[in-house]
């Protein structure tokens, strides 16, 4: 029987270090406490042994020596920039998709970097030394999706499905206001400087954009709008130059708005795709270089990236990738965009060689679409996958 356990706890090894994934050595002890109790169960009932005693009862719970046995490894290149996966805590039971992340960098008092991951309806929060997590912080009283956050000070505020954005003291985790003014999903929030003072935009998929003042958190009612053209809603809203450029028109127009315009809407930007095989945006970045990037992808497999500047709104290049799934999420590292695809996988283009350069797969550490991308500290990136998975990637 203990043999078992030892085989059990050497396979759970070989299987994390092969992942790059600690918890599966924690499954494992699970595994083994397991074995132990019917061990327990066998000195007091005569049943156990007449079913052939604790070592046949514990063996299909040793499934970690069963899956060593049929592992199939890591792909090199995976393996070599994959840093680590990282799980919720065992008392999180359900997974849930990792909808967005953002990183706080370490603070004067020497508390560590942390990651802050949407997953569900709550907030996990994990330290970047020890990879550990916090107890949840539960956000919406609807248990409806987070759906986006952006920092503004010593503060947190979270979009949710729910039509509310939660203000949060970082430092104590408590949720200090619920904004309650936007009529449909939340699904951007801006902080934009002006001269004399902070903005936070909140937007709503039905067109609504409300400014706020993030120290009263009082909406500024003379600045806010509503654009009710957009057909199907707002999405992936983006900020540069004073402009919130956003996908609509049922994902086939690049919408730019100025706040500051009595017009709102100053451009309406699109590629040129097949009457039977339409292109359908899904993400937005903005590059050091000024330009704002957007992916398109059509039903085939085709996949475009399409850059315009965000000062003239001129195209400044195209470039179709062939039987690629697509582009759920774009994030800027340094001179790379990290581009999530719809089946797991990760590429990697120099923003300043994109229209002559090729993009590099990495990796794919992820059997569903990748759903969030966040750079860590400036160096490491973290993919967020969808709840069939619900775990985090850490690339090095």
């Amino acid at each position: 029987l203990w043999q078992l356990c030892i085989e059990e706890m050497i396979a759970a090894n070989k299987l994390a270090l092969g992942h790059k994934n600690p918890s599966i050595v924690h499954s494992a002890a699970a595994n083994v406490m397991v074995v132990h109790a019917l061990n327990e169960l066998k000195q007091d009932f005569d049943v156990i042994s007449m079913m052939g005693g604790a070592e046949r009862l514990a063996e299909p719970e040793t499934l970690l020596s069963c899956q060593l046995k049929h592992d199939i490894e890591l792909p090199l290149s995976t393996f070599e920039a994959l840093d680590r996966i990282i799980f919720p805590p065992s008392y999180v039971i359900s997974k849930s998709t990792i909808e967005c992340m953002l990183y706080t960098e370490p603070d004067d008092a020497g508390k560590p970097g942390q990651l802050w991951c949407s997953y569900g309806s709550s907030l996990l929060v994990c330290d970047i030394v020890n990879w550990n997590f916090e107890l949840p912080i539960p956000i919406s009283h609807s248990n409806q999706r987070i759906s986006c956050m952006a920092t503004v000070g010593e503060t947190l505020w979270v979009g949710s499905l729910d039509k509310y954005v939660y203000v949060i003291n970082m430092a104590t985790r408590k949720v200090v206001s619920s904004l309650p003014d936007l009529e449909d999903f939340v699904v951007g929030i801006i902080r934009q400087e002006t001269e004399k003072s902070v903005l936070v935009w909140t937007i709503g998929v039905d067109g609504q954009f409300i400014p706020w003042n993030p120290d009263s958190r009082t909406r500024n009612k003379q600045l806010e709008f509503q654009i009710g053209d957009i057909n199907q809603g707002v999405l992936s809203p983006v900020f540069t130059h004073e402009h919130i450029w956003f996908l609509g028109e049922r994902k086939k127009t690049v919408i730019v708005v100025d706040t500051k315009s009595p017009d709102k809407i100053i451009r309406r930007l699109t590629t040129k795709s097949e009457p039977k095989n339409p292109l359908s945006a899904s993400s937005l970045v903005v590059t050091p270089n000024q330009q704002v990037w957007c992916s398109w992808s059509e039903t085939k497999g085709k996949t475009r990236l399409v850059a315009w500047s965000s000062t003239t709104y001129e195209q400044v290049f195209s470039k179709d990738f062939e039987s690629y799934p697509g582009f759920s999420c774009m994030v800027i590292r340094d001179s790379e965009v990290w581009m999530g695809t719809n089946d797991g996988r990760i590429f990697v283009l120099e923003w300043n060689t994109a229209c002559r350069k090729d993009a590099k797969e990495m990796k794919q550490a992820h059997g569903d679409a990748v759903r969030s991308l966040c750079v860590i500290h400036g160096s490491r990136v973290a993919s967020g996958s969808t709840s069939s998975e619900g775990h985090i990637a850490i690339w090095k």
